[in-house]
């Protein structure tokens, strides 16, 4: 018998899809407070934030590279997802998943 390999399919939560722009300032959106995890990337190098506003010291995430985050929302509101520069502006896309 083959080893699970916990993958795990997801469903994205269409019409949440959403395009933020961001630079020396955090650019933040909202997703649904029922989010599971959100795919996110960045058209340049950023650092990323679910669930608050990015700063320097969050996730690095480098241009172009799809991730997806769980969300861990407990409060019932919607979600904050937030990124902010590395070396130069650029724009945040994020969509929300159900699992």
């Amino acid at each position: 018998m083959a080893a699970s390999l916990g993958l795990v399919i997801r469903r994205p939560i269409y019409g949440s899809a959403t395009k933020t722009s961001y630079t020396g300032t955090a650019g933040s959106t909202t997703v649904p407070s029922y989010t599971a995890s959100v795919l996110l990337w960045c058209s340049t190098a950023a650092y990323v934030r679910v669930g608050g506003t990015a700063t320097t010291a969050d996730l690095p995430l480098p241009a172009n590279a799809p991730i997806i985050i769980p969300t861990d929302n407990t409060t019932g509101a919607p979600i904050t997802v937030s990124a902010i520069q590395d070396a130069s502006g650029g724009n945040l896309y994020c969509i929300a998943m159900a699992d």
